[in-house]
């Protein structure tokens, strides 16, 4: 419809821009001048030295004006023209609110048309209702289905039942009808093959195309969801941040997220109730986090896969009590003062990676960790940990296994009131020996395996 001939005959300059979660207001603003003016470039070249074009900049000097000019250019070169202009995914009321001013109201008859996912933005941009997009019914299911897989061609009668039963489970999404598609005209028109496709669950088939359960959350489907393992690949380049924001409708559910970040996909599980989902996705995991700060609920967060996460001043989903990060490599005083700005965390794990590294220093500052209570160390390559002042005074179990690169313990350690337990499996010879000349105090019991 953007490039129908009646459109392009009626509208004297079009822009299409697709926003995002992400919005960046200069990004955007650029990329609606490209759509503009795609001759500028050209323009600028055939000027004569020492002349400028009132009202252009060079292209290459674009990036480096500020918002406001680039809003003056944008205006100046809208204004007494019929425009349409497509702001693409829309996520944000004071996105809008930023990028509204340079597109001039003539009473010409310019649009501007703002796609969103999300109501109360829809709603915001403009004082007529929006429209919703509707899903498709059955028999517009099977024809989109039937024009993907057999291209004209006849559905054969032995699958067609069968098909007709798998695009149920797309719940009339045209995106997902369309990636089941892709996957079964792969396959060929043989039932033997369609079978076992279809004795996965629609979860696993949707691993391709993590919007599918955003859409079905949007339509109400698993209100009762309380625990979400999300499987990030590094291979897969789609995009989390619709999937988490349309999670935020189960902010009172879900207060369990596991993280598996890993190079290859690995089987989901799935549980009848729908109170447990895993979904693979691709992300960065510090984007992710960000991502997650809305989730005011979530108390247990599992990260497989750290490596990356221990060593950045990043900030986790404020309410979490129960963190385990597995897969560190390496941590450093950014990554420790992450963890320890979780006001709440009562217990903390963490996990070395498989491979060897260079060792590191776990640094707890005076006065951190409040409220921790179970202390986990399992496999990591510190040689060094310093307690300040002050840091885990609730501290009532302490677990240190197989970090073999660890010299002692932090005299700090033993002057902590509530503790009541250290066990220390495989250590380094000359620990072992210091531990085993400790004199502890009553109520707090050492266990020492060689």
């Amino acid at each position: 419809m953007f490039i129908a001939f009646e459109v392009k005959s009626y509208f004297k300059c079009r822009a299409w821009v697709y926003v995002s979660n992400e919005c960046r207001v200069k990004e955007l603003l650029l990329g609606v001048i490209k759509c503009l003016m795609p001759d500028a470039e050209n323009n600028n070249g055939k000027q004569k030295k020492g002349k400028k074009q009132k009202g252009r900049e060079k292209p290459d000097d674009l990036s480096s004006l500020d918002i406001d000019k680039l809003k003056l250019m944008v205006q100046n070169f809208l204004t007494k023209k019929r425009y349409l202009v497509v702001l693409d995914d829309l996520w944000k009321t004071q996105d809008w609110d930023e990028v509204q001013d340079p597109f001039p109201n003539d009473n010409n008859g310019s649009k501007i048309l703002i796609t969103s996912r999300l109501k109360e933005v829809a709603s915001h941009t403009s004082p007529y209702p929006p429209y919703y997009l509707q899903f498709l019914g059955d028999d517009e299911s099977w024809e989109l289905f039937s024009r993907k897989v057999f291209r004209g061609e006849e559905c054969p009668s032995e699958i067609e039942n069968l098909g007709k039963q798998m695009i149920k489970s797309c719940g009339g999404l045209p995106l997902s009808i369309v990636v089941l598609a892709g996957l079964l005209a792969n396959k060929g028109k043989i039932i033997r093959s369609w079978g076992k496709l279809k004795q996965q669950s629609p979860f696993q088939l949707g691993l391709i195309y993590p919007f599918k359960i955003a859409c079905l959350l949007e339509k109400g489907r698993f209100p009762n969801l309380q625990k979400l393992g999300l499987h990030i690949s590094w291979i897969h380049k789609d995009n989390v941040h619709e999937l988490l924001s349309s999670l935020q409708r189960l902010n009172s559910h879900l207060n369990k997220l596991k993280l598996f970040i890993e190079w290859k996909q690995y089987k989901i599980s799935e549980s009848s109730n729908f109170k447990h989902m895993e979904w693979h996705i691709g992300c960065k995991p510090i984007e992710l986090l960000q991502t997650l700060q809305q989730f005011s609920n979530l108390s247990t967060l599992k990260v497989i896969g750290a490596s990356d996460l221990a060593m950045c001043d990043i900030a986790f989903p404020p309410c979490i009590t129960k963190l385990t990060l597995t897969g560190i490599s390496f941590m450093n005083d950014d990554g420790i003062n992450a963890i320890a700005n979780l006001t709440r965390l009562q217990r903390l794990s963490l996990h070395g990676a498989l491979e060897f590294h260079d060792s590191f220093e776990i640094n707890c500052s005076a006065g951190s960790f409040k409220r921790l209570q179970d202390f986990l160390m399992l496999g990591l390559q510190v040689h060094n940990w310093k307690l300040g002042n002050g840091a885990m005074p609730c501290l009532q179990s302490l677990i240190i296994r197989r970090c073999r690169k660890l010299d002692n313990l932090p005299d700090e350690l033993w002057s902590l009131t509530a503790l009541r337990q250290v066990q220390v499996q495989g250590p380094k010879r000359a620990l072992s020996l210091a531990l085993r000349n400790l004199e502890m105090k009553d109520g707090c019991k050492l266990m020492i395996e060689d």
